[in-house]
């Protein structure tokens, strides 16, 4: 199964919030790592899961499979002052 937690989410400039991914390979198998990506780091950044509010906006964060780019899913980050 592929998932993401949590789906959407809304932090303040400066904090910081965890998404934890789950995403699942051709074969059935877990990918047991992924990459993390923000579709507009002036917005937030992502490490590790770990997501940093930098501006006010809304942005994607994706986690993508190691291996298989066309295996990800996303989640939605608004960020406030």
């Amino acid at each position: 199964m592929t998932k993401i937690e949590p789906k959407e989410a809304t932090i303040k400039v400066g904090e910081t919030i965890r998404f934890n991914a789950s995403v699942q390979m051709s074969d059935g198998s877990t990918s047991p790592n992924v990459i993390w990506t923000s579709d507009n780091q002036s917005v937030a950044t992502v490490s590790n899961g770990l997501v940093t509010g930098v501006g006010e906006g809304t942005t994607t964060i994706t986690a993508t499979a190691q291996g298989d780019s066309t295996k990800k899913v996303s989640a939605k980050v608004t960020v406030t002052k």
